[in-house]
């Protein structure tokens, strides 16, 4: 009798062993999660000039991040980056016309600046820290158009080959003038040692019930 309960005992010490050494589902995805994150890294900006720049003209060579992101009713927008007529600065600016017809019924659109690099590199965000704001100029065709919100970050990495922005900063909503004006988003006590999402813009029909045509220029982190 005392055999059998010793080697009941040494069985079911067994089994927790074997039990607790096999990952669960979670712990699987847990895994390739951060292994993932080891193999992306943040390559660190370079602010010896001053500015890091999302768009200084089209095609600038300092140009760092490049538009990759359509978002929403993306067949309401027409966007033309090397707009000659009125830049605030250089010889170019970016121009979007925002038509807010709804053509997938969803009632908004927007734009996002992503990271511009080659799909093979490693690094595959930028190290901002040190940056204090975004800076960017915008004017309106007419005056009065309305942009819900501009944005840095807020890239979720919701699928396990991406990583999400280290934060999420926001300006708006924004009424634009026919004028050139400099808006600025407050990056001070933000964590940017993590970027993908550089800059960004969204706008709703309800608030652009006859489309809207807008211009952006200048668009840079400072320190």
């Amino acid at each position: 009798m005392r055999k059998l309960i010793l080697a009941a005992l040494v069985l079911l010490l067994f089994q927790t062993i074997l039990y607790s050494a096999i990952p669960s589902k979670g712990q699987d995805k847990k895994g390739e999660k951060e292994k993932n994150i080891e193999k992306k890294v943040s390559i660190r900006a370079d602010f010896s000039a001053g500015k890091f720049w999302v768009y200084q003209d089209k095609a600038a060579p300092v140009n760092r991040f490049a538009i990759r992101g359509w978002m929403g009713d993306i067949g309401d927008l027409r966007v033309n980056e090397n707009w000659k007529e009125r830049p605030h600065t250089g010889v170019s600016c970016v121009k979007i016309i925002y038509s807010a017809k709804g053509s997938a019924n969803l009632g908004w659109a927007g734009l996002y600046w992503f990271k511009d690099h080659d799909k093979a590199a490693k690094e595959v965000a930028y190290n901002l820290k040190g940056a204090k704001k975004l800076k960017f100029w915008a004017r309106g065709e007419n005056g009065g158009e309305n942009i819900d919100v501009f944005k840095v970050g807020g890239i979720k990495g919701q699928d396990p080959n991406s990583i999400p922005d280290s934060l999420s900063a926001q300006l708006g909503p924004v009424i634009l003038t026919k004028d050139w004006m400099e808006y600025e988003i407050d990056l001070a006590k933000k964590d940017l040692a993590y970027v993908t999402g550089g800059f960004c813009w969204k706008a709703k029909a309800k608030d652009n019930k006859n489309g809207c045509a807008f211009y952006l220029d200048d668009i840079r982190f400072e320190k």
